[in-house]
This record gives structure tokens, sequence and C-alpha cells, in this order.
């Protein structure tokens, strides 16, 4: 579908599929090529929030472009955790190990639902630059979490267990 190097993707558009698809998947892309250039690969120590950022800005750009709106995406997400009635704690959720453990435990669809309702729930506190301040913050410390908690006010610790309970609220 697409090969990164540096600052240079190649996309092959006719293999991803409907529209939709073309929107998350290229917009995904650049906020993933914007991450990495910014933090400079240091916010692999927060999976869930490296990803759950990329995938809200790829949902947020498909609403742009007449897929739904993120309140719709949000209600979504929503159902999905609580049809299932599990979900890992975002704390299970750091490293790409722990990633790859909790997709085989839960699937894909629970943890990337988790991680951008985790995502969303920053955007809706802190606004879309705190993002681009977490991965400066995470390329200035070399330290996700301690990026996370100058940004966020907050250790991830604490603020896995709060959203936790938000989580439970819904």
């Amino acid at each position: 579908l697409w090969v990164g190097n540096g600052s240079t993707v190649l996309v092959n558009m006719e293999q991803m599929g409907d529209r939709h698809q073309q929107i998350f998947n290229v917009a995904a892309m650049t906020a993933r090529l914007l991450q990495s250039q910014t933090a400079m690969n240091h916010t692999k120590q927060l999976e869930w929030l490296s990803r759950g950022s990329v995938y809200l800005v790829a949902t947020h750009m498909m609403g742009e472009s007449g897929f739904g709106t993120l309140n719709q995406y949000k209600k979504s997400w929503l159902h999905t955790l609580h049809e299932k009635a599990q979900w890992p704690n975002l704390a299970a959720l750091k490293t790409r190990k722990d990633w790859t453990a909790a997709q085989d435990t839960y699937g894909q669809e629970i943890i990337s639902a988790e991680s951008e309702l985790a995502a969303e729930y920053l955007l809706n506190r802190y606004g879309w630059k705190s993002f681009y301040d977490w991965y400066v913050a995470a390329s200035e410390t070399k330290d996700a979490d301690k990026a996370f908690e100058t940004v966020y006010g907050k250790t991830s610790k604490d603020f896995a267990v709060a959203f936790e309970y938000y989580l439970m609220e819904q």
C-alpha cells in the first residue's frame, strides 16, 4: 500500500480501497510523518497516544471530507468498547510489544477504539496543539512519559486511571 523512508512516502492509491480508506490512510501517514520527524520517534514509549493521536487526525480528515463527524466516530468507538465490555488499561498499551499483545488478546478494533477515545479526550481538554506540544516535548526530553506530564499536567499512569473511570461513565 505504501512505503516511507524519512521524509518520502510512496503510496499506491489503487490498493487502498474506497475513498474512505484512501482519505484515512493518507491522513494517517501524513500525521505519522509529522509525529516521527518532530518527536524523533520518542513517542513510541506511549504507543496508545502515538497511534491514537494519528488515528484521530485521520478520522478528523474523514469528517472534513464528508464521511461523518468526530462525534459520530466517538459514539461508534464507545459502542465498540461497551459491546465487548473488556479492554486493557492504557497503561498496558505503552510499547509496541504491549500493543501487539493486547491486539492478540482484545483485537485491533478494541485497542484502536480505546486509543482514539483517549486521544479525543485529550483533544477536548487541551486542543489539537497539545499533540504537537507532546511531540516536541518528547523530542526534547527523549521520554514520552515525561513529555506527557509536561504537556498534560499528570503522569500517563494517572491519566490512564482517570480515563478508565471516564470510559465506565460513558
